[in-house]
C-alpha cells in the first residue's frame, strides 16, 4: 500500500504498521514476532519489552549451517485452518494475570540455549530436543494446544525418527514442523497420512518486498 502511494517503508516501520493494524485497529489478541520476522526476513532475534518496545537483530550463522538446518526441517499442513486470535486470547489473559510467569521464564531459557546452539553451529539433534521441550511447555500454556489429535501427530513423528516437533502458531490447526534427519523424512511422511500437504522449506532472506509495481 505504501508503494502504491509512492512511498517506501523500512522493515522496522513496516512491522510497526502491521502490529498497529492487528492489535489496535482490529483489536486482535496476537503477538508481534510474526509481523517483525515477515518484515525483515532471514533468521532473526527479537527482543521484546519492556512494555511495547522491541528490537530485532540478525542471527549470524554460516551459509553451510543454514543449509544444514533447512535440510532437517519437515513442514506439513494439518488440514485445519484457524484464526490465531481465537486461541491467543486465553494465553494473553493468563500472562496478564501472572499465571504463566514460570512457563515464560522456562521458554526464555530454552530460547537462549537454542540461540547458543545455532550460533556455535551445534548439532541438529540437540536443537530438536529443545524443540520438543518447547512443544511440551507450549501445551501447558494454553488449552487450545491440548487436543489429543495434534499431540498424536507429534508423538508419531517422534516415534518414526524426529528429534522434535511442534504445532506452529497459537493453536487449533495450521502447520506442524519437525526437526529430523533427512533420511527419516519419507518414513515420517508415510507414518502421517493425515498430513496431506508437505511444504518444501527454505528460509526467506529478503523479507517483505514489492514484487510488482505498475
Amino acid at each position: 500500500m505504501h508503494a502504491y502511494r509512492g512511498s517506501s517503508r523500512s522493515p522496522s516501520l513496516l512491522a510497526k504498521d502491521a502490529i498497529y493494524i492487528e492489535q489496535q485497529l482490529l483489536r486482535e489478541h496476537v503477538g508481534i514476532q510474526d509481523q517483525i520476522t515477515a518484515a525483515y526476513g532471514g533468521l532473526r532475534l527479537v527482543d521484546m519489552g519492556p512494555d511495547d518496545d522491541w528490537t530485532c537483530h540478525p542471527l549470524i550463522v554460516s551459509r553451510e549451517y543454514r543449509e544444514y538446518f533447512e535440510s532437517h526441517v519437515l513442514l506439513g499442513y494439518s488440514g485445519v485452518s484457524r484464526t490465531a486470535e481465537e486461541f491467543s486470547r486465553e494465553k494473553v489473559s493468563n500472562i496478564q494475570a501472572g499465571r504463566l510467569d514460570a512457563e515464560l521464564t522456562e521458554a526464555s531459557e530454552i530460547a537462549k540455549e537454542a540461540i547458543h546452539l545455532m550460533e556455535s553451529s551445534g548439532c541438529m539433534e540437540a536443537l530438536g530436543k529443545l524443540l520438543n521441550n518447547s512443544w511440551q511447555l507450549k501445551r501447558r500454556m494454553s488449552s487450545a494446544l491440548s487436543e489429543q489429535a495434534f499431540h498424536n501427530i507429534i508423538t508419531i513423528g517422534l516415534k518414526h525418527g524426529a528429534w522434535g516437533g511442534k504445532l506452529m502458531g497459537a493453536g487449533g490447526g495450521g502447520f506442524f514442523y519437525f526437526l529430523a534427519p533427512p533420511s527419516q523424512h519419507d518414513t515420517i511422511k508415510i507414518a502421517l497420512p493425515q498430513i496431506q500437504v508437505w511444504v518444501p522449506f527454505r528460509i526467506d532472506r529478503a523479507g517483505a518486498q514489492v514484487i510488482f509495481q505498475s
